[in-house]
Parts: C-alpha cells; structure tokens; sequence
C-alpha cells in the first residue's frame, strides 16, 4: 500500500476536515453500537417482571458487592424463591465476601427497614449512601453439627447482623442509575403495572429515536467532511499532475501515449478518490462498530464472545489474500480503461477518416476487442469482490455457531439472562457484518493502491532539465549548429538521425527537404529541445542548448505546424496565446498579415468567437493562417515552419509568402516543405535521406550534384502558376 500512503500527502492540508470526519464517525459507532444495546431495556419491559428499574438496579448492586440475587424469570426457580431477597451467589474477595456474607444469605432487613423481596434489596442497596455502613440482618442456617450431641439438638437458624458498606459504583454505571430513577418503576414483583411498563417503554424508544438522530447527524457529518477534504486532495492532486504532464518531455508520451496519461488524470485519480472516502469513511466506521459492538458483548458475557471470534485468524488469512490479488486485478484494469478511451479518441478524432473509407464496422470490432478484455479484467474484480464477503460470512457463522451453543449452555445453568442473551447475539452478528464490510473496505484500497501507482508513476517522472540556474540566451546574433547529430527515440535502438551537421547564420533561410521518414522534423524538433540527442550538441550562438535556461531558449522560436494546433478558445485567445501581455490591436495587425483577420471578421462574433475544440468549425487554410498569426505575434529571431502552408490554397499561399518574405527579413528560418515556391529562396537547401545529410546547397547546386533533389525537384517540387508542369532549371 505504499502507492496509496505516498497519496495520503495530498489529503495532509485538510487534516483538520478529516479529524472532524474521524469524530463523526467514532460518534456513529458509538450511537449505533449504544441503539443495539438498547435492546435489553426493551426486552426487560417487555418480557421481565421486574422491570427496567429493578433490572438496573439488580445489576448495579451485583457488580458492586459482586454478588449474584434471584432473577424472576430464572426458569430454574419458581414460585416464592424466584423473588427471594437471597444471594444465590456471592464471589470471592470482593465487597460482599469481605463484609462477611455466604452463599445463600437472606436479607431480612438493612438499618432496621424489612426487606420483602430481592427488588426492594436490589433498590435500597443501590440508593444507599457510598461508604455508609449499613447494618444488614440475614437469616443464615447454622452450619451442619459435627458431632451426636450437636446433630440431637436439631437445625436451627441464627440471624447475624453484618455491617455492610456499599462501595462506590463506575462513573457509567452511576448515569444508568440516575437515569433509571427517571423511569416508571415496578413495586409490585407479583402484579406488572402495565401503564408504568408503557410510559417506561415509550422513554426507551424516545432514546433509541434521539440516538438515531445523533447517529445519523454524525453520519452526514464524517460524509460531507471526508468528502470535502477528499474531494480537494483529488483536485490538488490532478493539479499537480497536469503540471507534471507539461512538464515530461515528449518522449515520455511517445512511450506511454497521451490518452492514458488523460486515463492516469481522471479515472485513477477517481479510484484514489474512492480510496479517501473508504479509508476515512469505512475503514474509520466499520472497525469502530465492529470494536464497540464486540467489547459490549465481552462486557456482558466474555466467554459468549470469545467463542465467536474463533474464525478470526482464518478471515484474516481471506481478506489479505483476495487483497493481493485483487490489486493485480485492478491494475490491470486500468491499464485496459486507458486502451478503450485510447480506441475511442482515436475513431472519433478520426471519424471523417473512418467514414470516408466505410471502416465503421472495423472500428466497431476493434473498439468491442478492448471491452471485451476490459470487460475480463472488471470480471475477475468482480469475482474476487463477490467471493470475499460470503467467504467471511460462512467462517463468521461458524463462531455464531459456537457462541450460541455456548450462550444456551450458561442460560439454562441460569448463569446467563436469556434477554442478555439475545442482544449478545445482535451485538456479536453486529460486528460480524462490520468486519465482512471491511473486506471490502481492504478491496477498495487495493484498487486505489493499484490507481496511486500509476498516477505517480507519472507524477514522479524524470521532467524536462529547464536549467532555470543556467544562462538565459537572446535574439540569435551568429549562428546555430546542428553538429554531428545522433538520435534515437527513447525505448528503441534504430538510430533516426546519424552523423547530422548543418549551419544556420543568423538571418539566414534553411530549407530542410528529403523523402518521408528522412528525419526532417525530428532534426528541428532538437532545437527548442523537445528530444534530447543521443549524439552531438545543438549550438545556439555557440551555447549548447542542453545547458541553457529551456524557457528563455523557447521565447526566441516560433513554431507553425503541418497539423496546426487550435484550442477550444477565442479567436483572439488563439492567436494572443503565448502573449498574454499583447493588446487586441496588436492581435489584429497580426491576423492581417497572416490573411486570418478576413475570415475572422466574418465570424458571428468576430475576434470573440468561440473556436470549436480542436478548431473543428474552420477549414485547415484557415486553422494554419491563426496558427501563422500567432507566430507572427511571438516576434520570434527564429521560425520554425513545418509544412506550415501545406493546407493553404494558392491565392492563400502567394500572400502569405509575400507576408514572410517581408516578415523573415533579418530573422532566422527553418522550413521543411514540399512545394518549391517555399524553398526556392532559401539560403541553403539541406537534403536528407535515411536520418543523413546527402547534399546542401542553393537550387541550381543541387540539381547538378545532388541525385536525390532532382527526383525531388521532378516528382514533388515542379509547379507553374497556371498549374501546368514546370520548365526544366536554369
């Protein structure tokens, strides 16, 4: 559960919401346990002849002198001895023993007042003054004659007085006394006294009704407070992931994708969630009913109890190691979660792709092959889930079992209340159930554990090296240079890139042109140091950008995409992004210049406009324009243009090269391209093939000594304004 612990800091700020919780729920346990021994007043009431009263004082006055006195409804006693002022029972070294009484003692009077039945006794032992001696008289048959002479005088009886005094009652008991005052009483041993009995009812049950109030204010107390401070951990949590995730690299989502990062986010951070409120909620609970209920039953009869709990060990044994298996299930349920949302991203994301190649019926099978393994793993949750508690169940009726035969054993010897009984009995199935909750309870935060792994996984990788201590660089003034560049993508040993050397001067234009899988962008993905080299150095005015402060290194580039990335946001936000310090004039001029402010005007609310997520509601022309506004805007000394006008069409594109002719004066670029309109003025022309540089040159060099930019030239880059083919280079 150390994946679970560490999640535990995050819930450390509310500690004081949780310590409330924790009261709540201790006062939940004790009202419930507290409702549950209620039971025993009832059946007194209801089944006893001596009452609620004369139970309570019966049983203060045996626990204090440590004596046993006649119960009325004792089935071995009847008649006249059932309410004898006897003492059936009187144990050693305690008050009564010490004060000089025996087994078998009748009372007859205490300081002179006759005492009729064992209910009066009961009642004026109980009321008297602590430590006041009383002079009690007992009708005592002399002992067996030992001799002729002694056994021809025949039996007799002596009463001797014994000065008695009653030792102090526990606090607790000292409450139930004073409440007992309060209630009805039966005089009478021989008559009930119906009303009495009513009104003595109708108090206990008005009890059980204010406990069952406070019991469920504390409920609703430890929910909303455990959840509150859950709830806020959760949020501080995914805060803290989110800004981990924008801290990785992104060779960390190359290896792990992005969908299950999102998976790691939301859902397991929705499991540990349901960890929190089990771990402050039932785990606090159910051990808390369990203990209050099992200690009040040892209170009333230990070996009852002890004889319950004798399949203890073995639920112990269940519940760790259905525990441990299902973490492993969890786990991997997770795992499969983040599959399915990855299928779903993807077909949706896709869907114009999907449906115009009429592959929704593939989708659908590829979709229904991740919940049927999703499904699989949730299963096998299940079966471990469902097995647990009827497992527990079975060994919990077994020591029922025990204890029942036990408890029937003590009553028909009349050592034990069969009223007692029954609520033993409740008390004990009580705290069975509360302990086969808490198998479910340990399930739960395995699968948290499981989750809490995963998140911090993520949250505790290796993030970008910012160098925020390193010096910051400025405006390019010499030149960048990539030299003898070797790369590999993280998690696989084909190298990508192999011996890479180019030379940028500040100012200059570099086209970077090659087949497809060539490395074009992995090459410019190095500068603004998305990947780190396995080889090589970057050089950004000699400065090795591994050892630069990444912030101030990323504020001098800007970056215009093939896939142009537009966020659900304002047309304004789209392009101001990045610049938040920059004022809708300014934002304006930009999208002039990128040809975007004619089609933004046009909008329902112009600049204001909600773009759809992804920018779903604007043609790709019109999402690389924003995208080229918000270069423009960034006023970066070095621009970055990945196929940036490859969504653009032709009039689109002849203004917006015109806009970067005038906009690239005096600033360095990089542009991979397709269409020879966008490379034909470059400074230097770089051609790469396999991950190598096969040639470098302006146009006309390269068509004489470069074969591969010739076949690029003939089958990629010839082009005519009227759309015919092109004449053959000078």
């Amino acid at each position: 559960m150390k994946n679970f612990r560490q999640s535990l800091t995050y819930i450390k700020p509310y500690r004081w919401r949780v310590a409330v919780g924790i009261i709540a729920a201790i006062g939940v346990s004790i009202f419930f346990t507290t409702s549950i021994g209620m039971l025993i007043p009832v059946l007194q009431v209801i089944t006893s002849r001596e009452g609620v009263s004369g139970w309570i004082y019966r049983t203060d006055i045996e626990h204090r002198l440590g004596v046993k006195l006649p119960q009325p409804d004792d089935p071995t006693r009847v008649g006249a001895e059932a309410i004898q002022p006897v003492f059936v029972k009187v144990t050693d070294d305690k008050a009564a023993d010490r004060a000089g009484f025996r087994q078998y003692d009748i009372i007859v009077s205490v300081d002179g007042e006759p005492i009729d039945n064992s209910l009066e006794l009961a009642q004026r032992l109980c009321n008297a003054p602590v430590g006041r001696e009383l002079a009690v008289i007992v009708d005592r048959r002399a002992p067996a004659p030992t001799s002729a002479a002694e056994s021809a005088g025949g039996s007799r009886r002596i009463k001797p007085t014994i000065t008695l005094a009653v030792p102090e009652r526990a606090w607790y008991r000292g409450v139930v006394v004073r409440v007992a005052r309060w209630l009805p009483e039966d005089t009478d041993r021989h008559n009930i006294n119906i009303h009495n009995r009513m009104w003595a009812l109708f108090f206990i049950l008005l009890a059980i009704f204010g406990m069952t109030i406070l019991r469920n204010a504390c409920r609703y107390v430890n929910e909303l407070s455990i959840q509150g401070a859950s709830l806020q951990a959760i949020m501080d949590m995914r805060s803290r992931a989110y800004h981990q995730l924008t801290s990785l690299p992104l060779s960390h989502f190359g290896k792990n994708g992005v969908t299950d990062a999102i998976s790691r986010v939301i859902q397991d951070t929705g499991q540990i969630n349901v960890g929190f409120t089990t771990l402050f909620g039932k785990t606090i609970q159910e051990p808390l009913i369990a203990a209050g209920a099992m200690g009040f039953a040892f209170w009333l009869e230990w070996r009852v109890a002890l004889a319950a709990v004798v399949a203890a060990p073995i639920s112990y044994l269940v519940i760790r190691k259905f525990g441990k298996k299902m973490r492993k299930a969890a786990k991997k349920a997770l795992v499969s979660s983040a599959r399915q949302l990855a299928v779903l991203e993807e077909t949706l994301y896709g869907l114009r792709v999907v449906k115009a190649y009429t592959m929704e019926g593939y989708e659908r099978k590829r979709y229904f092959r991740v919940q049927r393994q999703l499904l699989k793993e949730q299963m096998r949750m299940r079966r471990f889930d469902s097995a647990v508690s009827p497992m527990l169940e079975v060994l919990g009726s077994i020591g029922l079992i025990a204890a029942a035969m036990l408890a029937a054993n003590l009553v028909l010897k009349s050592s034990l209340d069969f009223r007692v009984l029954i609520t033993q009995l409740f008390l004990l199935g009580l705290g069975a159930d509360a302990g086969r909750k808490l198998s479910n309870v340990n399930n739960r935060l395995q699968q948290a554990d499981a989750a809490a792994e995963r998140v911090f996984g993520m949250i505790n990788a290796e993030p970008e090296q910012v160098n925020h201590l390193g010096p910051k660089v400025g405006p390019l003034r010499g030149e960048i240079v990539f030299e003898n560049i070797g790369f590999r993508y993280p998690g696989t040993e084909a190298m990508v890139l192999r011996d890479v050397t180019i030379r940028a001067r500040a100012g200059q234009t570099i086209a970077i042109v090659g087949p497809n899988g060539s490395g074009k962008t992995t090459i410019l993905s190095l500068l603004p140091r998305f990947y780190e080299p396995a080889a090589g150095r970057v050089l950004w005015d000699g400065q090795d950008v591994a050892q630069v402060n990444l912030r101030s290194l990323r504020q001098q580039i800007g970056l215009v995409t093939q896939d142009a990335v537009i966020f659900a946001d304002t047309a304004e936000a789209n392009i101001r992004y990045g610049n938040k310090h920059i004022s809708r004039e300014q934002v304006v001029a930009a999208a002039k210049q990128a040809f975007a402010d004619e089609f933004i005007s046009q909008l329902p609310e112009g600049y204001d406009t909600v773009i759809g997520e992804r920018g779903t509601t604007m043609s790709g022309g019109q999402r690389q324009r924003i995208a080229l506004a918000r270069a423009i805007l960034r006023d970066p000394s070095v621009l970055i243009l990945d196929e940036a006008m490859s969504q653009v069409d032709a009039e689109s594109e002849g203004k917006i090269q015109r806009v970067l002719d005038e906009f690239l004066v005096g600033r360095t670029a990089f542009i991979i391209a397709h269409r020879f309109s966008t490379v034909r003025d470059a400074a230097q022309i770089v051609v790469l093939d396999a991950g190598q540089v096969v040639g470098a040159g302006r146009h006309g060099e390269l068509m004489e000594n470069c074969p591969l930019y010739r076949t690029l030239y003939t089958t990629q880059f010839r082009e005519t304004e009227s759309g015919g083919p092109a004449a053959s280079p000078a």
